[in-house]
């Protein structure tokens, strides 16, 4: 700002002495058209300067300014829901022997990273699943109805009578969730991606929206509801900016007929009402999204 007021005082000092030389009769013609120019001259060379300077303070800025994406997570997950074992569904990452959790979290950790040029900081990520679940349609259910589901405000809960008493669970489902980040600096390398999590709310909404899906009678895929992400941030100087994604995924499903007792068909784990198979996660930016693709 303090080199636009010097310009600015330039510029005015310029025109004052035009205007002001020209009204001086006593100064030959010569002599006015003279000082003139120079002023003119004078003028133009400021004009000139300002143009130079801002041009040098927008690629400056251009060049130093933070870029937040969201990246793929680092795992496959493993999505299942057999209510004989566990009312409510558990989603995990798919692990190789002896492979460690890096994340020690059984939620999708998904990735953040800065590919631009300078720190991002105030760094918020809001969640959202892109459809509603209309409580009276989902209450009736064929696949969850006979689990006596409940759902109070933000928690979905099912239960069932067993040979030891009433088995009961819950889990939250939240359609809308916030994330914040203080800062993500420049990453270089993968291994500088910073970890994010999906936050458990939205987990719990996705898991949802997988249990009250058709199942294929065989091998099959599940198209689960995508999950909207924006994201706000700011640099060093406070500018904001803003970026979206839409995070697809997919569930290879696969049918369950394992019983807790292998010899034995009556045991089979609700075999119509089990779903479990691999989830993959896909990270789309959502200005890349094609026209028809409609959300």
């Amino acid at each position: 700002m303090k080199i636009y007021f010097l310009f600015s005082i330039i510029i005015i000092i310029a025109v004052i002495g035009i205007i002001g030389n020209a009204n001086k009769t006593l100064i030959v013609t010569w002599e006015i058209f003279f000082i003139a120019l120079t002023s003119i001259g004078t003028l133009a060379l400021a004009g000139v300067t300002f143009f130079m300077v801002t041009e040098m303070r927008e690629t400056r800025i251009a060049n130093m300014k933070p870029e937040i994406i969201i990246t793929d997570p680092l795992y496959r997950y493993e999505f299942r829901w057999i209510p004989k074992e566990k009312l409510s569904p558990i989603i995990r990452p798919e692990l190789k022997e002896g492979e460690p959790n890096r994340y020690e979290t059984r939620l999708p950790v998904f990735g953040i990273k800065n590919i631009g040029q300078a720190p991002a900081l105030e760094i918020f990520v809001n969640w959202e699943i892109c459809s509603e679940i209309d409580t009276d349609v989902l209450l009736q259910n064929s696949f969850i109805k006979a689990f006596n589901p409940i759902f109070k405000e933000e928690l979905f809960c099912l239960s069932q009578e067993t040979t030891s008493g009433e088995d009961g669970s819950g889990f939250r489902c939240i359609p809308r969730e916030q994330t914040y980040v203080p800062y993500c600096v420049v990453s270089s390398t993968d291994d500088t991606i910073h970890p994010l999590p999906m936050p458990e709310g939205i987990s719990g909404f996705f898991d949802l929206t997988l249990m009250i899906q058709a199942r294929p009678k065989d091998c099959g895929i599940i198209v689960a509801v995508p999950i909207r992400v924006n994201v706000s941030y700011e640099d060093v100087e406070g500018r904001k900016y803003h970026k979206g994604f839409i995070i697809d995924s997919t569930l290879y499903f696969l049918p369950d007929y394992v019983s807790s007792d292998r010899n034995s068909v009556d045991s089979q784990h609700f075999s119509d009402k089990n779903i479990r198979g691999t989830i993959r996660f896909h990270v789309i930016p959502e200005n890349s999204l094609r026209n028809n693709h409609k959300f």
